[in-house]
């Protein structure tokens, strides 16, 4: 897939750029059947196959042996004296050695200056050729939905029960086909744990000198004035937040080197990057694309930040946030090994297809029945459940009180959890206003989570008061970077005097 990805951005890159180049198409589907057996033998002879390796390769290769249909008959076998076995599970490894060679000659081609690649910058990699397999699947869902209710194009026949009813999964309902828009989703989405996680190969070159710019604090590059699928792919984290799915939320650096690692935009000290928990420090930042290794560095055995500010740190806000950060600083372990990347969705720590859209389902069709039950570590006789936890003890009521009144809302009465994420529909007010709701019944959520581990693990007391107070200062940091309120003042705040 990294051949019809590259081809399809540097084509219109070309167009924009009005710069002249001329591409081959080549089809070499035929190749397959006259592939010379002796050239097939010297290319694994040069590639340093042993031996017998080879002969038994080249034994399973010439004993092929075909016949002809003659008015529906067979005729008598012959042997073949070229060509590599269609359905042969070995045939296509066989023939990628083969178009190594292609690839090699043509790359000499480029080294002597027999024609010249294209170079999307002066310091990207040089484009000769790359191969791909080239196949299009269309109206899967219409072929789908006429195969289950047994249609055709010239007899239509009635849709008993509805589709989405029938792409649910089998424990909401369901039928369980699956959506093939939530498959493609999941599909592009591996695009962008490839980004992360490829490093410096030729498709991830190519979209980097492409759409890479230091004015741009994307997790990943991209301009939406270009066409092309790489347009596509980034456009997934829009519909998937549509379905209440944070993709860029999804993924966590785990700290090595920090060569790999951005400071500012990605996440790895935090669940969020630091660009959105200190704004105010990113905007001071000269370099908004550095690394961690640009920012923190090991001397003599002692931990040294080194930033390069547009001017310093001056204003309350500046140096209550550059107190934050280096609060956050004081936990971080560099290290000299390979920076890594973990999908939050899987706990294998690896990005699959299938975590991402169990993600989907989980948001776009309602569980039926029962929440989920925490196991017993707050208690040695009883079962926590999330709903006792956020919603029925004292603390937790305590908490929610307080936060409506300082919200001015009616104070929060819910059944169960997942009531929670909904209560912000069935206020009055602007969306923005609602949003700004649902941020702050998600960092309630949060600091009652992290204020209960305490108590568990580290045996601490909790308070309701200084819980409250952690609520309304974080939920300031997250909303004010998140909703764009850079006029809010934490005195407007703390009234609850939103500018929505």
């Amino acid at each position: 897939m990294d051949g019809p990805l590259i081809l399809n951005e540097i084509i219109p890159w070309l167009k924009r750029k009005k710069r002249a180049r001329m591409f081959f198409k080549v089809d070499i589907e035929k190749a397959y059947d006259s592939l010379k057996w002796k050239f097939l033998d010297s290319v694994m002879e040069q590639m340093k196959f042993p031996i017998r390796w080879r002969k038994w390769i080249m034994a399973t290769v010439t004993c092929a042996r075909a016949s002809v249909l003659v008015n529906g008959s067979p005729t008598q076998e012959f042997p073949c004296f070229r060509g590599l076995r269609q359905e042969d599970p070995l045939s296509p490894f066989l023939f990628i050695i083969t178009m190594e060679a292609l690839s090699c000659v043509v790359k000499r081609a480029c080294d002597i200056g027999l024609f010249d690649g294209i170079r999307c910058k002066a310091d990207g990699p040089i484009l000769s050729h790359f191969m791909y397999a080239d196949d299009v699947v269309k109206q899967l869902e219409r072929l789908r939905k006429d195969f289950l209710w047994g249609s055709d194009p010239e007899h239509g026949k009635m849709s008993w029960v509805a589709w989405q009813k029938i792409m649910a999964p089998i424990d909401v309902g369901g039928v369980g086909i699956g959506s093939l828009k939530e498959a493609n989703i999941a599909l592009l989405a591996k695009w962008w744990w490839r980004f992360k996680v490829d490093g410096p190969c030729l498709w991830r070159s190519v979209i980097w000198n492409l759409y890479s710019s230091s004015r741009q604090w994307c997790d990943i590059p991209v301009r939406l004035s270009a066409p092309g699928i790489w347009k596509q792919v980034t456009g997934i984290s829009k519909d998937l937040w549509d379905m209440e799915v944070d993709l860029p939320g999804l993924f966590k650096g785990i700290l090595g080197s920090g060569t790999n690692i951005h400071f500012w935009k990605d996440r790895w000290a935090l669940e969020k990057p630091l660009q959105l928990v200190f704004p105010n420090l990113f905007r001071l930042e000269r370099v908004k694309n550095s690394l961690v290794a640009n920012r923190v560095r090991v001397e003599g055995g002692i931990m040294v930040l080194s930033f390069e500010w547009v001017r310093e740190p001056g204003s309350s806000e500046e140096l209550l946030e550059l107190e934050g950060l280096l609060l956050i600083m004081g936990d971080v372990n560099l290290g000299s090994g390979m920076d890594k990347w973990e999908w939050k969705a899987d706990q294998s720590g690896v990005y699959s297809v299938r975590s991402l859209r169990t993600e989907m389902q989980n948001t776009i069709y309602p569980v039926q029945e029962g929440g989920f039950i925490w196991h017993t570590w707050a208690s040695l006789k009883n079962e926590e459940t999330t709903d006792h936890l956020f919603l029925s003890c004292g603390l937790a009521q305590a908490v929610w009180d307080s936060v409506s009144r300082w919200c001015r809302i009616s104070p929060v009465y819910a059944f169960e959890s997942k009531d929670l994420v909904r209560m912000h529909h069935h206020l009055s007010g602007s969306f923005k206003w609602k949003k700004v709701i649902f941020t702050i019944v998600q960092t309630t959520v949060w600091c009652m989570w992290r204020c209960r581990n305490e108590v568990v693990f580290n045996q601490k007391q909790a308070n309701v008061a200084r819980l409250v107070e952690e609520i309304r200062a974080l939920g300031f940091l997250w909303v004010r970077s998140r909703a764009k309120l850079q006029e809010m003042s934490w005195e407007m705040w703390c009234s609850f005097n939103l500018p929505v």
